[in-house]
């Protein structure tokens, strides 16, 4: 945490505080209006939730990189700049905190807001 912008840290600490359920609840606003998404080959999408989340259901082909885990810096600084990323979590609050630390480090990608909102737009089901 260390390198990680102090904005960057703030907004994790604060989604931290808020817990989970709060940090992306079904009334947030900030998720994007869902709009259909073209999947270029070599397109990753990236859940952001929580395990535990992830777990109740998540798009086909995902991956998780928990945003709110410490570790999350080190798993995209992994990440091909080269990739298009589409992040989604529950609402979008928590995708657009990912999308701003990806975005210092090089890395482009697009909030698909909530996990229902990221199936619409991209037509990818949601698997349990």
């Amino acid at each position: 945490m260390k390198n990680m912008p102090r904005r960057l840290v703030l907004a994790l600490a604060l989604v931290g505080l808020m817990g989970s359920t709060a940090a992306c609840s079904s009334t947030d606003t900030a998720a994007p209006a869902a709009a259909s998404v073209a999947l270029a080959e070599g397109t990753m999408l990236i859940d952001v939730r929580t395990p535990a989340e992830f777990a109740e259901g998540h798009l086909e082909g995902a991956i998780n990189m928990p945003v709110e885990l410490a570790t999350f810096p080190e798993q995209v600084a992994q990440l091909d700049p080269d990739v298009e990323y589409l992040v989604y979590c529950r609402s979008g609050r928590r995708a657009d905190v990912a999308l701003e630390y990806m975005a210092t480090i090089g890395l482009s990608g697009q909030n698909l807001g909530s996990v229902d909102q990221a199936s619409a737009a991209t037509g990818i089901r949601v698997v349990r």
